[in-house]
C-alpha cells in the first residue's frame, strides 16, 4: 500500500501552471493577509496627493516594503524524508522538482510565488559562485573553517579539503574548459523544464545525456542559488518557498552552503518520515531552530502511504511524535500533520487519475478518519469523470495537505510579515490623522473669518489681525518643534547605547558561567573515568538562557523607548491647541496598538562545534589526555563559539531599535510638518487676501473675498471627508491584523 514514484509530467509547459484548480483569492494560503497588503498599496497611492511633501518619502518607503515583502517558508528535513515530493504537492505541480534516489537538492532552491496575470520573466535564474566565493570554499574560509580548526588538528580540516577536492574535480570533469569562465555568471531562462532543473540543481553523479542522446552540462556543483518564479499557485500572499538539502547530509561543503543561504525564514516546515519518525538528528535540528520564530514550526509526517495500516499505525505515530515534541519543547505549540506527499501528487492529477487503482487503498476507514464522505461510485471502482474528480479530491484530503494549508494560513497571519503590515498601516494612519487635523484647523479658521466678515468690517479686521498674530506666533514655534523632536531622537538613541553595554556584559557572563560549569563537570567526570568517548556537550540550555535574557532586555528597552516616545504626543497637542482649542485632544490618544515586531534571534541558531557530531570527541579526548587541559580547552571552545553570536545579537538589537527610532521620528516630523505647512499656507493666504480686500475697498472686495473663501471651504471639506474615510478604513485594517491570531484568519 505505497507509491514508489509519482507519475511524470510529460510536457515542459506543465510547469507553467499548477494542475490543481485555482482556488478563489480568499481561499488560497495567506488570502486575507494579501487582501490587506493589496489594499494598503492602493491606499498609499491614493494618499500621496492628499498628504504633504514630508510624508512622501514615508509613503514611498511603505510602497516599497509592501511590494517587496514575501513570507519565507523553509522546508527542511533529512535526506529521503520526501521534501521535494512534499514541495511539489504543496505547489500543486506534480513532478516539478525531481524526487528520485539521488539527493537532487544539492543547492538551496528558492521558489518565488507572486500572483500576476502574466507569466514571470525570467521564469528561472541560477547564480554561480564567484571566483572569490569559490576560493573561500576551497580554503574552508569563514565560519566552517573556524569550526573545523577548533576540532582535532588535521581531522575535520583534512576531511573538508578532501570533500572539496572531490567536488572540484567533479565540477571540472563536468564543465571542462568552461569551469573558470562560468564562475560568477548568472543564467536566466523564460521556461522551466525537467532538463533545466537537472542541469542546475541535481546532485547527480557524472554528466548524463539529455533527450536524443545529446550530452548536457551539469552546473550544480558551482550553483550558488537557484530561483524559480511563478505567477500562479496556491499562495495568495507573496511566498518564497525554500527547498533545502537534507539536514543529515555528511557533505560538509554542501552543509556550509546551506547554512549561508538560509536567510531568516518566517516559517519552518519540518518533513520527517513515518518509517523513522523524529530521530535524534530531527530533534537536534528542531533544537537549533527553536530560538527562531518559536510559534511558526510545522511538522509533517510523510510517507503514511508506506505504512501497513495508514489509519491506526499513523494515528499512533502522530501521537508519539506530538508527545515527544511536547516533552522536548514544552513551551511550543508545534502542529503535527500526518500525510503522504505521494498521495497528494497523485490526487493533483485530477481527471487523469486512475480512480480504480485509488479505490484499492482509499478505504472507508481512511476516508472516515479524514472526514471524507464515502462515495459509492468510487468504492465500486467507477471511472466516470465525477468518480475520478472525487477520487482526486479524497486522495488530496487524505494526504493531509488541507491541514497543512490551514496551519500555514494561521502562521502567515501571525508572522513577521503580518507585524510589518501592522507597522505600515499605523504609519499611514498617523500621517492621515495629522493631515485631517490640519485641514480641520484651516476649516475652522475660514469659518471664523467668514462669520466675522458677515457681521461688520471692524469685527472682520479684528479677526484677521488676531489670526495673523496667532499664526505668526505659531510659526515661530516651528524651529522649536523640530529641535525638540531632534532632542527626543538623540535621547532615544542614547538610551539604546546606554543599555547595550550592560546587555553585552550580562550575555558574556552567561556564556562564561556556562563554559565554566561544563568544563568543571567534564573534569569531574574524567577524574571518575565515566566519560571517555561518550561525552556530549548540549549547548541548547545556553542558547535558551541567552535568548531569555536578550528578549527580556529587548522588551524592557522597547517599553522604555515607548514611554519616551509618548512625549511626542503632548508636543503635537500643544502645537494644535495654539491654533484650534480643543483640536489637540486628537493627540491625547496614543498610537494604535500593533503587532509586536521584535529583534531577530537568528544568531542563536548558528552552528557551533558541539552541534556537528559526537564522533570527533573520540579524537579530541585522545589528543588531550590531561583532564585539566581538556576542561580548559572545552571552556575555550564554548566561549569562542558564542562570543561572535553574542556580538551578532547586539548588532541586531542596535539595528532594530535604531530603525524603530528613526521611523517613529520620521512619522512625527511628517505629522508636525503637515500642521506647520497648513499654518504657513494659511498665514500667506490671510496676508494676500486682506491686502486684496483693502485694495479693492470694503464693498468691492466683499463678494470676491467671500466667494473665494466659500470655494476653499468646500474644497477643504471634501478633502477632509476623504481623509476621515481613510482613517476609518486604516483603523479597521489594524483591528483585523491584531485579530490575526484567531483561527478564522
Amino acid at each position: 500500500m505505497k507509491f514508489d514514484t509519482v507519475a511524470p509530467v510529460a510536457a515542459a509547459s506543465s510547469f507553467a501552471a499548477p494542475l490543481s484548480s485555482r482556488a478563489p483569492h480568499d481561499d488560497r494560503i495567506g488570502g486575507k493577509l494579501e487582501q490587506i497588503r493589496v489594499r494598503l498599496l492602493a491606499m498609499a497611492t491614493e494618499l500621496a496627493p492628499r498628504l504633504d511633501s514630508l510624508s512622501q518619502p514615508l509613503l514611498e518607503q511603505a510602497c516599497g516594503v509592501l511590494e517587496r515583502r514575501t513570507c519565507r517558508i523553509a522546508v527542511i528535513g533529512q535526506i529521503k524524508a520526501g521534501k521535494s515530493t512534499f514541495i511539489n504537492a504543496l505547489c500543486g505541480r506534480p513532478g516539478l522538482l525531481p524526487a528520485d534516489i539521488n539527493p537532487w537538492t544539492a543547492v538551496v532552491t528558492l521558489l518565488q510565488f507572486r500572483n500576476a496575470p502574466e507569466p514571470p520573466s525570467p521564469a528561472a535564474r541560477f547564480a554561480m559562485f564567484s571566483a572569490t566565493e569559490w576560493s573561500n570554499l576551497a580554503a574552508g574560509a569563514g565560519r566552517l573553517r573556524q569550526l573545523t580548526e577548533q576540532l582535532v588538528p588535521g581531522f575535520r580540516s583534512d576531511l573538508l579539503k578532501a570533500q572539496f577536492e572531490l567536488m572540484r574535480a567533479r565540477a571540472e570533469r563536468r564543465l571542462g574548459s568552461s569551469f573558470d569562465t562560468l564562475l560568477g555568471e548568472t543564467h536566466a531562462y523564460d521556461h522551466i523544464t525537467r532538463d533545466l532543473l537537472t542541469d542546475y540543481i541535481s546532485a547527480g553523479d557524472d554528466p548524463g545525456s539529455g533527450d536524443h542522446g545529446v550530452a548536457r552540462m551539469c552546473y550544480s556543483d558551482i550553483t550558488r542559488t537557484a530561483e524559480l518564479f511563478f505567477s500562479q499557485g496556491p499562495f495568495a500572499f507573496p511566498i518564497t518557498l525554500i527547498d533545502t538539502p537534507g539536514t543529515n547530509d555528511p557533505f560538509l561543503v554542501r552543509d556550509e552552503i546551506t547554512r549561508r543561504s538560509l536567510e531568516n525564514p518566517d516559517i519552518f516546515i519540518f518533513v520527517i518520515s513515518a518509517l523513522q519518525p523524529l530521530t535524534t538528528a530531527d530533534i537536534s535540528m528542531l533544537r537549533l531552530i527553536n530560538g527562531l520564530h518559536k510559534d511558526r514550526i510545522l511538522v509533517f509526517i510523510n510517507r503514511a502511504d508506506q505504512l501497513a495500516d495508514p489509519v491506526n499505525d499513523g494515528a499512533i505515530i502522530q501521537a508519539r511524535v506530538a508527545q515527544r515534541l511536547q516533552a522536548e519543547f514544552p513551551a511550543l505549540k508545534i502542529p503535527v500533520v500526518l500525510g503522504s506527499a505521494a498521495w497528494a501528487n497523485f490526487g493533483l492529477q485530477g481527471p487523469a487519475l486512475d480512480a480504480r487503482s485509488v479505490a484499492r487503498f482509499l478505504t472507508p476507514a481512511l476516508m472516515a478518519a479524514n472526514g471524507i464522505e464515502v462515495h459509492p461510485g468510487l468504492m465500486a471502482g467507477g471511472e466516470s469523470p465525477h468518480d475520478r474528480a472525487y477520487a482526486a479530491h479524497a486522495l488530496y484530503v487524505a494526504a493531509g495537505f488541507p491541514k497543512v494549508a490551514a496551519a500555514l494560513n494561521h502562521m502567515i497571519a501571525t508572522s513577521t510579515s503580518a507585524a510589518l503590515l501592522s507597522h505600515v498601516t499605523t504609519c499611514l494612519l498617523e500621517l492621515t490623522r495629522g493631515k485631517e487635523v490640519a485641514l480641520r484647523m484651516e476649516l475652522q479658521s475660514l469659518s471664523g473669518l467668514l462669520q466675522a466678515r458677515q457681521s461688520e468690517t471692524a469685527a472682520f479686521q479684528d479677526k484677521v489681525q488676531q489670526e495673523r498674530k496667532v499664526l505668526a506666533e505659531f510659526d515661530k514655534r516651528a524651529a522649536h518643534l523640530h529641535a525638540v523632536l531632534d532632542e527626543i531622537e538623540t535621547h532615544l538613541g542614547d538610551i539604546v547605547t546606554k543599555n547595550v553595554t550592560p546587555l553585552r556584559a550580562e550575555l558574556g557572563v552567561i556564556v562564561t558561567a556556562f563554559a565554566n560549569a561544563k568544563a568543571a563537570a567534564m573534569e569531574r567526570s574524567l577524574r571518575r573515568d565515566d566519560v571517555r568517548d561518550r561525552w556530549v556537550c548540549n549547548v541548547m540550555p545556553l542558547r535558551e538562557e541567552l535568548e531569555v535574557c536578550y528578549l527580556r532586555w529587548c522588551g524592557q528597552l522597547a517599553a522604555e523607548l515607548a514611554e519616551i516616545e509618548t512625549e511626542i504626543q503632548p508636543i503635537l497637542r500643544q502645537a494644535v491647541e495654539t491654533l484650534m482649542p480643543g483640536a489637540g485632544s486628537d493627540f491625547d490618544v496614543p498610537p494604535r496598538a500593533i503587532a509586536v515586531h521584535r529583534p531577530s534571534v537568528q544568531p542563536l541558531r548558528q552552528t557551533v562545534v558541539m552541534d556537528l557530531s559526537v564522533s570527533w570527541w573520540k579524537a579530541w579526548f585522545a589528543a588531550r589526555p590531561d583532564p585539566v587541559d581538556r576542561a580548559a580547552n572545552l571552556k575555550t571552545i564554548i566561549e569562542g563559539d558564542f562570543s561572535p553570536i553574542v556580538a551578532e545579537l547586539i548588532r541586531e538589537a542596535e539595528s532594530h531599535f535604531g530603525w524603530t527610532i528613526a521611523h517613529t521620528l520620521d512619522k512625527a516630523r511628517a505629522v508636525a510638518e503637515s500642521i506647520l505647512a497648513t499654518v504657513r499656507r494659511r498665514n500667506e493666504q490671510l496676508i494676500a487676501e486682506f491686502e486684496d480686500w483693502q485694495r479693492r475697498g470694503e464693498n468691492a472686495g466683499q463678494d470676491h473675498f467671500e466667494s473665494r473663501q466659500c470655494r476653499r471651504a468646500v474644497e477643504l471639506a471634501g478633502q477632509r471627508a476623504n481623509l476621515v474615510a481613510d482613517i476609518g478604513e486604516l483603523s479597521a485594517l489594524i483591528d483585523t491584523l491584531n485579530d490575526a491570531t484567531e483561527p478564522g484568519m
